[in-house]
């Protein structure tokens, strides 16, 4: 009899908590809600992959302090200014801070909130849940030119990734040519035609391919470990500029259930979507896997951004 009271009161006790987080939320906007539905399901998800053991602890510890420390500054800025408003944000511990490119070694004892990182992020908070981690905030672009108002290129951006085209015509008049001598009427020499001016230089563009946060590398099968299957599999894939991954295909495979394993990986990426002077776009982005009995790795391949449209 205990016993069933105790299970009964468990379960009125976890109804009660859950009523009372939905009608927490119920008070927050469409868009505060909609952030915070977001964050469920990236914990479901991420509990999922877990059970599965397709992540490690580590990873799973990370995460899902990630995700609470998200929650805790969406919430407490939600309920202090009455805004139904999310910006861009992200969460990074200590040695996660390097993949802003900020181009300088962070001291990260150093920072502190309303420092700027790199020219377009903007430090919001600094939270603790076990280990120190970071909120920072997307400066919009009005933030950026008052901040960072020539920003030059970095270590960050691939120079293979800068289009320049400069267009300098030749110059083809000759000197002139003094005339021959004669008595009358003396002819003085034309005019040089002044030479015509390169056109100006194009403006460079200023690129940022995606930067991963977080990978998951797939694991052999079974029967691709018996048969002793080593290569490499190629995935291409839209990075959206959302944060969403679309469109994954295999470009090349190796089969035995590795291609799908692949695939799985893709989906679980985390990444800053690539940027174009400042703003967010999509980008088609390959992704190879090397499989090697002793290892399995990955890097990201040929990138291609893309402008305009929506999503």
């Amino acid at each position: 009899m205990v016993k069933i009271f105790v299970v009964v009161f468990v379960v009125v006790l976890s109804l009660a908590v859950t009523v009372s987080a939905q009608s927490k939320r119920a008070n927050y906007g469409p868009v505060v809600r909609a952030y915070l539905t977001g964050l469920d399901e990236e914990l479901t998800e991420l509990e999922f992959q877990f059970s599965h053991r397709e992540i490690s602890r580590a990873v799973y510890d990370r995460t899902k302090r990630r995700l609470a420390v998200l929650r805790s500054y969406v919430e407490r800025v939600a309920a202090k200014n009455h805004e139904d408003r999310v910006p861009e944000l992200q969460a990074l511990a200590d040695d996660e801070l390097s993949i802003l490119g900020a181009g300088e070694l962070l001291n990260p004892n150093e920072l502190k909130p309303d420092d700027e990182i790199g020219g377009r992020w903007l430090i919001v908070s600094i939270e603790r849940q076990r280990e120190r981690f970071f909120v920072l905030e997307k400066m919009l672009p009005t933030e950026i030119s008052r901040v960072v108002p020539e920003r030059k290129l970095g270590p960050e951006i691939d120079i293979l990734d800068v289009i320049e085209t400069l267009v300098i015509r030749e110059e083809t008049s000759e000197p002139p040519v003094a005339p021959e001598p004669v008595v009358a009427p003396r002819v003085e020499p034309a005019p040089a035609t002044p030479a015509p001016t390169p056109n100006p230089e194009p403006p460079k563009l200023q690129t940022q391919n995606p930067r991963l946060l977080h990978i998951y590398l797939p694991e052999y099968t079974t029967r691709a470990r018996e048969k002793k299957l080593e290569g490499e599999i190629i995935v291409r894939a839209l990075l959206q500029r959302d944060g969403k991954i679309k469109k994954i295909k295999i470009e090349k495979g190796l089969g035995e259930g590795l291609d799908d394993r692949a695939i799985e990986a893709v989906k679980r990426l985390g990444f800053l979507p690539a940027e174009l002077n400042g703003e967010a776009v999509d980008a088609q982005t390959q992704i190879v896997f090397t499989f090697k009995l002793e290892k399995v790795s990955m890097y990201v391949g040929a990138t291609e951004l893309i402008t305009g449209g929506k999503l």
